[in-house]
């Protein structure tokens, strides 16, 4: 191996490093430093029942998540009334561990996207290591026609 040859050697392993270490701290900034997820940082659609698109800010479809658990993301800005929408969490056989609202930041009278955010507690359960979180547009009414939901499976 000529020296020329050698140094074309040496700067494509340091390029192909430098990549490897640009793409493992892009990873670690937008997911998290563990399996467990308490907080959101990228985005995710779920379609609703009535094909509204929910943005969530993260990835919880089928992820392993723990108490408390902050949700941030985008919806409809019918969703909302007085500037919440319900959200709970289910065990694997459909039991709420889990309640609370997540609250608009903007202006939710709108039917535009409006970006909201919320802390949910909830109880891990003793039993089955799968659930979900049910995302519930806000229906003051109480009339089943209006009712909406977007529901992403998570593990505990």
């Amino acid at each position: 191996m000529g020296d020329r040859t050698r140094i074309i050697f040496l700067f494509v392993i340091l390029a192909c490093l430098g990549v490897g270490y640009l793409c493992y701290r892009y990873v670690t900034s937008v997911c998290c430093t563990s399996d467990v997820i308490t907080s959101i940082s990228t985005r995710e659609d779920h379609v609703s029942l009535d094909g509204d698109t929910v943005i969530i800010e993260g990835s919880l479809q089928n992820r392993l998540i723990q108490s408390p658990l902050t949700i941030r993301g985008s919806a409809p800005g019918t969703w909302f009334f007085e500037a919440v929408f319900p959200v709970v969490i289910v065990d694997w056989d459909g039991r709420i561990i889990g309640s609370g609202h997540v609250t608009s930041l903007d202006d939710w009278m709108t039917t535009e996207y409006v970006d909201f955010e919320g802390t949910i507690e909830f109880e891990t359960p003793s039993y089955g290591d799968t659930g979900a979180i049910i995302l519930q547009k806000e229906n003051p009414s109480g009339l089943p026609e209006y009712d909406d939901a977007v529901e992403i499976p998570i593990q505990f």
